[in-house]
């Protein structure tokens, strides 16, 4: 498999750990939206603000999960092919 996409696992690393960078953003900044939404804190940004940030996370988090998964799930097929393969050569 190394052989045909030597760069996969890296992708594979990239991809998950963005979409963990991603979630990780996204705790965050629904933590902020509550406190706009609830008033009263000196450090809450504009409800506006918050909610926008929420958006850019939560797209970041399933567009780089997706590709995570894509990755992960090409792997997959590869080495099922190459599993065929193996057994049609020990034939």
């Amino acid at each position: 498999e190394e052989v045909e996409s030597p760069f996969r696992k890296v992708r594979l690393l990239f991809f998950g750990s963005s979409a963990g960078s991603a979630l990780t953003a996204l705790y965050f900044s629904a933590l902020n939206t509550v406190k706009a939404y609830v008033g009263g804190y000196a450090d809450a940004p504009p409800l506006d603000e918050a909610l926008t940030s929420d958006a850019i996370n939560l797209g970041g988090a399933i567009v780089c999960g997706f590709l995570a998964y894509r990755e992960w799930k090409v792997g997959e097929s590869n080495l099922e092919r190459i599993a065929r393969g193996g057994k049609l050569a020990s034939l």
